[in-house]
């Protein structure tokens, strides 16, 4: 539409004059439209061609530097040794038989510590059983010196048992030693190679920097230029922009005056070929542009992916954290239970030496109740000696009795007889009385004496027979006493006996105890060392890989440098800020 609309005048004449102005003004801007696209379309095909060359130029570059990309990739594959595989296969293999060798040396270690264990505790028991030993031996060999004791071969045995226990312990430390030279200089040639695959990264590095760098200058320049021609372009365009607005109302108006100039269809069909020329070009850099948002979308997804594994390596870190924490723990454990151990032994070698003591108390008992037969044995022969002459003098007394009674019985009945005689005749006693009264005097003091005797002899014989009655009863008292003082004895040995055997029990169970919590103890030990060992090799796997990624990142970020430098911002933007109506 026009800004100004044409006044109506009131006679005919003026209008027809005012009509041939508007013509003749309608003319000069559809001249002036088509005089402005032709430039347009003139700058556009300038732009388009610059843009053609630049494209070739950039391709141009690429090939090139797809070419020099190739023969450095020749030259790294040329450079590297072609076994690295299997070098990096032997290092492996070569890092497990490591690792399989160490565990090996610290099970070898834990059995040797072990054995020695048990070795210094047999050692310490043979120690102080050795006295004993020796004793039991030389008694042995005075009671039958031509026998071999057995006492004496077990020491022989230990001793023999100590110098293998030895002679394995040096073979060990030897193949220990042999190991570890061994394992030095595996890990000196994992170090070299190690160091040869870091120089030839550096290398690969140095040179794809070098690429980098070439192919960012070139983009540089060729960025350069298409901002210049742009600015250009867009200072050629007209003030008030290209005058497209005056067109659609002049032609909507006056459509018969549009359709008899041919010129003006030419025209619009160049701008629409120019139009379209243009839209090519623009969908060619909305394909550039998505190829580096994919690229981009790329590069964040590998962030992403970076970032997980940084987020994986934080939880391992901490859990191998906690695993040291619990190892600490453990050892801590170790360090308690190892006192709890050597306070326990301590006890168990105190009680030995009490059960020692008390094994040599009932030794000594022992002995003294082997000596109580040989010195009752004299007593108990005086005492036998002792009743049969009692025995015999007791039955010499009896028969002496048995005599005096008969004796005594005699003398009654000669009395008896006398008496009756005495009775029976008295004047024949009178007169004998009176013929002889000394005889008769004598025959009474006779008979006096006769019987004072007798009866001092049974006295004596009744003293005898209490007396060895007497001696006979105190040596059944005596036989009675060594008798209960056998038996208590008897009891006492055997009261020691069992409280020994009972002492020598609890002291081994304590000690097989103590000797299952350490090995279980040691065990734990073990699968905390592989445990943290695995953890380890997670680790550096994890480590292995971010590295991996990381340089998978570094390879994106350079190829989305060269999609973006290959991107042509400033022509973009030019062909999106022209606006194009027809």
């Amino acid at each position: 539409m026009c800004d100004i609309m044409p006044t109506i005048a009131e006679d005919g004449n003026s209008s027809q004059g005012d009509r041939d102005s508007q013509v003749s003004g309608e003319g000069n801007t559809v001249e002036d439209m088509l005089l402005s696209i032709l430039d347009e379309r003139d700058r556009l095909m300038e732009n388009f061609q610059e843009a053609q060359e630049q494209l070739n130029y950039s391709q141009s570059r690429l090939c090139e530097l797809e070419r020099e990309k190739d023969c450095l990739s020749r030259q790294l594959r040329e450079k590297i040794p072609e076994d690295i595989a299997v070098l990096a296969k032997d290092v492996q293999y070569y890092r497990d038989q490591l690792m399989e060798r160490e565990d090996e040396i610290q099970e070898l270690k834990a059995e040797r510590s072990n054995t020695r264990l048990l070795l210094e505790h047999l050692e310490c028991l043979v120690a102080r059983h050795e006295r004993s030993l020796r004793m039991t031996v030389v008694k042995r060999q005075m009671s039958s010196p031509g026998g071999v004791s057995s006492e004496v071969e077990v020491l022989k045995a230990l001793k023999s048992l100590f110098e293998h226990h030895k002679a394995m312990d040096t073979r060990l430390r030897e193949r220990l030693r042999a190991a570890l030279e061994r394992a030095a200089q595996l890990e000196e040639e994992v170090r070299l190679s190690a160091t040869d695959r870091a120089s030839l990264r550096e290398q690969l590095a140095a040179t794809l920097a070098n690429i980098a760098a070439s192919s960012g200058n070139g983009v540089s320049a060729v960025d350069a230029d298409g901002k210049k021609e742009a600015g250009g372009a867009l200072e050629s365009q007209p003030p008030g922009g290209p005058p497209l607005n005056g067109g659609e109302p002049a032609g909507a108006r006056d459509g018969g005056r549009d359709a008899e100039n041919p010129e003006g269809t030419n025209y619009a069909a160049v701008a629409a070929a120019a139009a379209a020329s243009a839209a090519a070009t623009e969908r060619k850099l909305v394909e550039v542009t998505e190829k580096a948002r994919d690229l981009e979308s790329n590069v964040s997804t590998l962030q992403k992916d970076l970032g997980r594994a940084q987020d994986q390596v934080t939880r391992l870190q901490r859990d191998l954290r906690e695993s040291e924490a619990q190892r600490e723990d453990q050892e801590a454990r170790i360090s308690t239970l190892e006192q709890r151990y050597l306070a326990a032994q301590h006890d168990a070698t105190a009680a030995h030496e009490k059960a020692n003591r008390i094994g040599a108390d009932l030794i000594s008992r022992d002995s003294e109740l082997k000596q109580v037969p040989l010195k009752s044995h004299p007593f108990s022969a005086r005492c036998t000696l002792y009743s049969a002459v009692s025995e015999e003098r007791v039955s010499h007394l009896k028969i002496e009795l048995d005599m005096l009674r008969n004796k005594n019985e005699d003398l009654q009945v000669m009395m008896e007889k006398y008496q009756s005689q005495e009775g029976g005749q008295p004047s024949s006693t009178a007169s004998a009385s009176t013929t002889s009264p000394f005889v008769e005097n004598v025959a009474g003091d006779q008979h006096e004496s006769t019987i004072k005797a007798m009866k001092a002899e049974l006295s004596q014989a009744d003293d005898r027979l209490r007396e060895v009655q007497a001696a006979m009863a105190e040596t059944q008292a005596e036989l009675q006493r060594a008798r209960q003082r056998e038996r208590l004895n008897e009891d006492h040995s055997a009261r020691l006996t069992a409280t020994v055997d009972k002492l020598l029990l609890e002291s081994n169970e304590r000690l097989q105890t103590h000797l299952r919590e350490k090995m279980a103890v040691m065990e734990e030990k073990n699968q905390l060392t592989a445990e943290l060992d695995r953890v380890r090799r997670q680790m550096e796997s994890i480590q292995s890989e971010r590295d991996r990624l990381l340089n998978e990142l570094d390879r994106l970020r350079r190829q989305a440098s060269l999609a973006e430098s290959l991107d042509f911002p400033g022509l973009n933007s030019e062909y999106l800020s022209i606006p194009f109506r027809l």
